[in-house]
């Protein structure tokens, strides 16, 4: 036996994904029995998403092995009679980002097998400008002391991943009066902190957008008084359009609100298979 499944799938919200899933067995070519299919989420023994039967001398189309309780987003790309179990979710939402395993039941050989490791999906936010016009990229967050919290906070936007290189940070003062002052002399002109962190907004804005500005944006605090760190592991996706279409805005400012989770060390480990006894 084995199972085939990426370790990390991204996805871009309101847009599809597939999360791939195949096996084989030792009676592949002769097994004529039941197949179950079955999708869970944050953990092996977590809520079932998606789960289907099929029997394996069922000719035609796979599109039998449907799941009336799942999500109408949610259907079965692939043919388990072709030992393919893959998932196609539609219209991804921040929400959706987590660690789905697959699992395979045959009925014949009472046989059950299932990935331990999962594949991690990481849905993207998504803010489009124009070249050469303005854009925000939106960034709040919430935290327990928010309303009493008179020490200094620093903020930090990286791009491309959620260690990847500073393209702007600042630190101020919670109990600073008027303007929040909070610059980062180091950065590009073109960018600049448009949020007022005393208010719980980090968000940057990006002046005469380049192609290159194009990538994912990582937004993260830190609070010097509490030593807590928090961070934003999913991203923002920015993609920048050559030129605008006839009646577009001047700029394009998205409202989209991203809350923060608590960052995360992401490790790749190398995918095992499971018998279930």
């Amino acid at each position: 036996w084995s199972m085939s499944i990426p370790a990390q799938v991204t996805g871009t919200k309101g847009q599809a994904v597939v999360l791939p899933c195949s096996f084989t067995h030792p009676q592949q070519d002769t097994y004529t029995g039941g197949i179950r299919v079955i999708w869970r989420v944050v953990s092996l023994s977590g809520q079932v998403i998606f789960q289907c039967h099929v029997s394996n001398s069922t000719e035609g189309s796979s599109a039998g092995c449907v799941d009336p309780n799942a999500p109408k987003r949610f259907r079965l790309q692939g043919d388990p009679r072709l030992r393919d179990l893959s998932l196609h979710i539609e219209d991804l939402q921040p929400s959706d980002s987590s660690t789905y395993y697959c699992r395979v039941e045959l009925d014949a050989d009472k046989d059950k097998y299932g990935d331990i490791n999962g594949t991690k999906l990481q849905v993207l936010a998504q803010v489009t400008g124009t070249k050469g016009q303005a854009v925000v990229l939106p960034c709040s967050f919430t935290h327990p002391q928010q309303d009493t919290y008179t020490g200094g906070i620093r903020i930090i936007w990286r791009v491309r991943s959620p260690s990847g290189q500073v393209i702007f940070q600042c630190h101020v003062s919670n109990s600073t009066e008027g303007s929040s002052g909070c610059v980062d002399p180091n950065a590009p002109k073109r960018f600049r902190l448009q949020g007022d962190p005393r208010l719980r907004d980090l968000s940057l804005h990006i002046e005469d957008l380049q192609p290159s500005d194009s990538s994912t944006y990582y937004c993260r605090v830190e609070l010097d008084a509490d030593k807590d760190k928090y961070g934003d592991v999913n991203g923002t996706k920015l993609q920048v359009l050559g030129k605008l279409t006839q009646g577009a805005c001047e700029a394009l400012l998205v409202p989209l609100q991203i809350f923060l989770h608590v960052i995360m060390l992401m490790t790749t480990k190398e995918i095992d298979v499971k018998h279930f006894k």
